[in-house]
């Protein structure tokens, strides 16, 4: 696995993100957190993963190879070049919706069934897709009237934050493409991360004591790639294939 140096470097308003610290930290008994300090540290670091589950999926520089570009684009070049490049490919016809979720979830689960049906016993093997395709398979399984959640004559009760695919567990995965539905295991998608060595840094520095303004810069320094551990146990589902 190949690690890309990374790096964030942050200025902040203490003024701007005090109020924002009170109110989160209020309960009913009115405590506030121990550290403002760790606070901010803490809103820097959750933009940074945000940022950082983006790149994990789609690549782009500074990032380098995610698992389904290398590009930041959703095309056949950055795919062929991805982690997950060597997956069986699955061509949608048009883009994800809530009328053809399930034709396409169904064309993925065929071709794992005919080309790499062991993984199909693999612990947590699943559906992997983001927050807005798997809003679409909810509203499918709802005008389907499947009985996968409703409740006849009381409305609906689906449990969103579960749902699966033929007893399939499906991952949400905010950092994804539109359009793109994948088929692995989690132990198949790898993270590495030069985390806990000498080679990472997460510090605070009070530039307000320097010049006058009411600043801190925040910066973070660490390393992190992506690869797939069997590069062909998986089917990956796009509108980028041409065929």
């Amino acid at each position: 696995m190949t690690l890309t140096d990374l790096k964030v470097n942050e200025e902040i308003c203490r003024g701007t993100v005090l109020p924002t610290w009170i109110g989160q930290g209020m309960d009913r008994n009115g405590d506030l957190p121990n550290d403002f300090s760790e606070f901010l540290l803490g809103v820097v670091a959750a933009k940074a993963a945000a940022q950082l589950e983006i790149g994990i999926w789609q690549g782009a520089s500074p990032f380098g190879t995610g698992f389904l570009s290398d590009d930041g684009t959703q095309d056949e070049t950055g795919a062929d070049a991805s982690a997950c490049k060597d997956f069986s490919e699955v061509d949608f016809d048009n883009a994800i919706d809530n009328a053809d979720v399930l034709g396409y979830m169904a064309e993925v689960y065929d071709k794992v069934a005919s080309d790499v049906s062991g993984i199909l016993t693999k612990p947590g093997a699943g559906f992997y897709m983001n927050n807005k395709t798997y809003g679409f398979y909810i509203q499918a399984l709802a005008n389907a009237g499947s009985n996968q959640g409703q409740v006849s004559g009381a409305g609906f009760n689906l449990d969103g934050d579960n749902m699966t695919y033929f007893g399939f567990p499906i991952y949400r995965c905010p950092g994804m493409f539109n359009d793109v539905i994948l088929f692995t295991y989690p132990e198949n998608l790898v993270f590495g991360t030069n985390v806990g060595t000498d080679w990472t840094e997460a510090r605070m520095i009070p530039t307000y004591q320097y010049d006058g303004s009411d600043n801190v810069r925040i910066t973070m320094q660490f390393a992190v790639g992506v690869q797939t551990a069997v590069a062909t146990d998986g089917v990956y589902g796009s509108t980028v294939w041409d065929s």
